[in-house]
């Protein structure tokens, strides 16, 4: 295996050419497209406006906002709790069974390769030895990756939990079969909703809600501005 990463790294083998079986999927919220033309909808006056109402957006409010971020996290045990998060400032969450592997890392270079925007991933992992290791080695891999390609693009990963000031805040306990080490769950459990607030607020620092909610608003005024249009000429329209 340890061949096969080097023949990797020296560039003999793409990093594709290994599926990553041992961690979970991207669970993906960032959606990125080019901005939507009316001239695209090629169909009859009738399934236009029907459609224009369910499915035409002429601004992507992904595009708009100041950066691309991810939630990257050590364990998929607060998934629950980090999906809706996902979903409502639609950020990308990549959970792991333990280390940051090259293959996801390489998968994560892919994806923001051709987006124009500082990119922040938000790294959640036990207060041990090892949790404090797998956000400094997940950097370093995305170091490499950026000075291979010889990219200049902002990326910058910061440790949003468990960190010694939130152990020593909350009073958290060590887990039971080590002294040194405090499980991310722990916060949970003791202080419920607390995970939440805390990747939240993480979040909101580089994602604004308001943009978003403006740019749907948008979409929403122009949907209703052409299906009203179409709807008021469709006989003219199908004439023609």
């Amino acid at each position: 295996m340890k061949s096969i990463q080097n023949a990797r790294i020296l560039g003999y083998l793409s990093w594709s050419c290994i599926e990553d079986k041992k961690n979970p999927e991207l669970i993906k919220n960032a959606s990125y497209w080019q901005h939507d033309a009316f001239e695209d909808v090629a169909i009859t006056p009738e399934e236009i406006a029907k459609k224009i109402s369910k499915e035409f957006y002429p601004f992507n409010q992904q595009l708009q906002q100041a950066y691309h971020v991810e939630i990257w996290t050590e364990k998929t045990t607060i998934n629950d709790i980090l999906e809706p998060i996902g979903t409502t400032y639609n950020v990308n969450i990549q959970p792991f069974s333990g280390q940051a592997t090259s293959t996801k890392v390489a998968e994560l270079i892919e994806r923001i390769y051709h987006i124009n925007k500082p990119v922040r991933i938000l790294y959640i992992s036990d207060y041990d030895s090892y949790g404090h290791n797998m956000p400094v080695s997940c950097a370093r891999k995305i170091e490499w990756f950026l000075d291979t390609m010889d990219s200049e693009q902002d990326v910058k990963l910061e440790k949003i939990l468990l960190t010694g000031e939130q152990v020593e805040r909350y009073e958290l306990p060590a887990a039971p079969d080590s002294r040194n080490k405090v499980e991310i769950d722990a916060l949970e459990v003791y202080y419920p909703g607390e995970t939440e607030r805390i990747v939240r607020a993480a979040v909101s620092r580089y994602v604004d809600l308001g943009l978003k909610r403006e740019i749907l608003d948008r979409n929403a005024t122009v949907r209703r501005v052409v299906y009203d249009a179409i709807m008021e000429n469709e006989e003219f329209i199908g004439e023609n």
